[in-house]
């Protein structure tokens, strides 16, 4: 979480310190104003660390770091190739970013569209699917897949005709559509991967398609 200001003010300081305090990763970002002619240009400075009461400074990782992280996790996992050919495989945007430069959790990669509505003044929607890590205990690492509401709302002939075997469930922090009230998921193994690899990357390809032919205002399957 950013706070954008021209200035800070104690009370913005207390705010963020209040905020750092529990946990919550917040930073400011100060901006200097110029004038050039009728234009307004805005320079931005870099976030500023916060020294919380406890004198400890919390400072925000970076993507890579973020990145690097997560890999390992899944190298300790024993999946560190299938988890590499899952995100590559759903990363239907081709973003060399999957979050469009967004951090990604500890766990996973929330993949990011540009933003859709599916009507004047109705819910903007952003995420469409993801991909999280799961400790399998004996049996090794798994993949989390979930296609959110709105990624089944866009494509939902594709997803009742879909070999794979999706669960369903209420989503827990992304928004519903009219038609669609839960969140299609799956948890594979390796060899689930292996099966369903093909069909799993065209679906996700196919819900960007859907996706951007919303916001050109044309037909989606």
């Amino acid at each position: 979480m950013i706070l954008a200001a021209f200035d800070v003010d104690p009370t913005a300081q207390r705010m963020v310190e209040f905020l750092n305090e529990r946990g919550v990763a917040i930073s400011i970002q100060t901006y200097s104003r110029y004038s050039r002619g009728e234009e307004t240009l805005l320079v931005g400075h870099h976030d500023r660390a916060i020294e919380t009461r406890t004198g400890k400074q919390k400072t925000e990782e970076s993507y890579d770091e973020k990145i690097g992280k997560l890999n390992d996790r899944a190298i300790e996992l024993g999946i560190g190739d299938y988890w590499a050919s899952v995100v590559g495989s759903l990363n239907s945007a081709h973003s060399p970013t999957p979050r469009n430069n967004r951090p990604p959790r500890k766990s996973g990669i929330t993949f990011y569209q540009r933003s859709i509505k599916l009507s004047d003044g109705g819910t903007s929607y952003y995420g469409s699917h993801s991909v999280l890590m799961e400790d399998g205990g004996e049996d090794g690492g798994k993949v989390k897949i979930t296609f959110f509401p709105i990624a089944v709302h866009l494509c939902h002939k594709l997803f009742d005709k879909t070999s794979v075997s999706f669960e369903k469930e209420p989503p827990p922090n992304v928004p519903t559509t009219e038609d669609v009230r839960e969140q299609w998921f799956c948890v594979l193994n390796r060899n689930d991967w292996e099966t369903h690899e093909a069909e799993l990357g065209k679906l996700a390809k196919q819900v960007y398609t859907a996706w951007e032919r919303h916001r050109a205002g044309g037909p989606v399957p």
